[in-house]
């Protein structure tokens, strides 16, 4: 059946492939009835759909699973409701003299049952499930507010928020972010907004119209995570950038040597300030102090803490 429905057909003058998922069980081991039969096969197709497999089977670990993941769906969708989203905030300190510099605002979910979960375990299901936008648009609402409480205490500190590629596609984000200003009365030169490499992969004049509407409104742009996607480096010269955050995984990994002297000598050329992630310790922190880096954030100095 796959390999007949992979066939391309032709509809008038374009060709049309289908790709098909199949979900399959079995009678008696799956289920006594048509119905919980069908029910099965259906969660195996969901299963086959979303890891692209083309054809699954059930198992009874597959429905735990998906029971659960609806559960949560649904826990998610009435924690938006119930302002049960907190914002926690790591700060990123100045390479030159280790005074604070900023905050990067990062969710963390207060759920009554499980306790505080961290964003690995609701932002992806948020994202599959369409609730990414208002969980984003709440949190920047946080993080505004944050920085504008800070501000009127006399720290003059900025917050850094995280915009996922499916929030950043959104056609609303510069009124949202407009709506977000004004509500939390927050100072917009103090925000900087954080944009994977993969929300700019959607068609650059889009992408250039929405990052000049955020700067015109004041704020700061970074790239989070580089070196993780494919940017196309001649458009990544065109688009209004502050920052480049160096992920992870270049400042951990010596072996990553040559890509960490190419990401920084790239960032260099671009004028860009360079932000180094995930930096635990000292010799990491030496490192990325010498290459010319003018911020750094990780567990070395704190983790992640509420502002209260």
């Amino acid at each position: 059946i796959l390999e007949a429905m992979l066939v391309p057909m032709h509809a008038g003058s374009h060709k049309v492939t289908v790709t098909p998922s199949i979900g399959v069980c079995h009678s008696p081991e799956h289920g006594h009835t048509p119905l919980a039969l069908m029910r099965h096969a259906d969660t195996a197709m969901v299963v086959a759909k979303r890891e692209r497999l083309g054809c699954c089977a059930f198992d009874a670990k597959m429905y735990r699973d998906i029971r659960e993941r609806l559960t949560l769906e649904s826990d998610l969708a009435r924690a938006l409701r119930a302002d049960e989203l907190e914002v926690h905030y790591q700060p990123r300190m100045a390479c030159a003299d280790d005074h604070v510099v900023s905050f990067e605002a990062l969710v963390r979910w207060r759920h009554p049952e499980r306790g505080l979960l961290p964003p690995n375990e609701f932002v992806g299901l948020a994202e599959e499930s369409g609730m990414i936008a208002e969980l984003g648009d709440q949190v920047m609402c946080k993080a505004m507010h944050q920085q504008s409480l800070w501000a009127r205490a006399g720290f003059r500190v900025g917050v850094s928020i995280n915009v996922s590629p499916k929030q950043f596609a959104a056609q609303k984000l510069s009124s949202s972010v407009r709506e977000n200003i004004a509500q939390s009365r927050c100072d917009p030169r103090m925000i900087e907004l954080e944009i994977t490499e993969s929300a700019l992969f959607d068609d650059a004049e889009s992408v250039l119209e929405t990052l000049g509407g955020i700067r015109r409104l004041g704020m700061r742009i970074a790239i989070d995570d580089f070196g993780t996607g494919y940017s196309n480096l001649a458009r990544l010269g065109t688009y209004p950038l502050d920052a480049l955050k160096i992920d992870r995984a270049f400042v951990a990994d010596t072996t990553q040597a040559t890509l960490l002297e190419a990401i920084i000598s790239m960032g260099h050329a671009l004028g860009l300030e360079l932000v180094a992630e995930g930096v635990e310790t000292l010799e990491q922190a030496s490192r990325m102090r010498e290459r010319g880096c003018q911020e750094m954030q990780g567990f070395l100095y704190s983790r992640p803490l509420s502002a209260v």
